[in-house]
């Protein structure tokens, strides 16, 4: 795991997430809205897609059990990444994403504004959270076996807290 952080902005598969997010979502919209629920559907899609083409050739039975394997882990760094973004937009009324382009050597800051999530989505989002920190997940497992784990589970658990604080208003 790539990471230099305990956020899912601070690993390589979190900002690659991002950036699949801006390219592939935010750009088609204009960067005018990010709708919770689309972006977590998208996001799924996108993650049963590469590990089924990072398997390209191989039996369907083998493809159909490394999605089972591999989608959960992958699957909860998108969920903490979602939360990370959601609390930003909480604290501030809008999210900001950089952006790369070519030939350029800064990147351009892009401010989303209209976040539109419901509260299926805010319940669904938590749920998945709190899943996040049950000992069986294989993310979990990661953290727990490494330096940093407590200070990994207090940035989940805070997300999951500031999520519940939002569905509570």
């Amino acid at each position: 795991m790539g990471a230099w952080g305990v956020k899912a902005t601070e690993s390589d598969y979190g900002l690659d997430l991002l950036a699949l997010v801006e390219a592939r979502y935010l750009r088609e919209r204009n960067y005018e809205r990010f709708s919770v629920g689309e972006v977590m559907v998208f996001l799924k899609e996108h993650i049963i897609e590469q590990i089924r083409h990072d398997n390209r050739g191989a039996p369907k039975k083998e493809i159909e059990f490394y999605v089972k394997m591999n989608f959960p882990g992958c699957y909860d760094q998108a969920v903490i990444l979602m939360a990370e973004l959601l609390v930003k937009y909480f604290e501030r009324g809008k999210i900001f994403i950089d952006v790369y382009e070519s030939g350029k050597e800064k990147p351009t800051r892009k401010k989303i504004t209209n976040v539109i999530y419901t509260h299926d989505d805010l319940n669904g989002l938590l749920a998945d959270l709190t899943t996040v920190l049950d000992p069986g997940r294989a993310l979990y497992r990661s953290w727990e076996s490494g330096d940093y784990f407590h200070e990994w589970q207090a940035h989940v658990q805070a997300l999951c807290d500031s999520l519940k604080n939002q569905i509570d208003r």
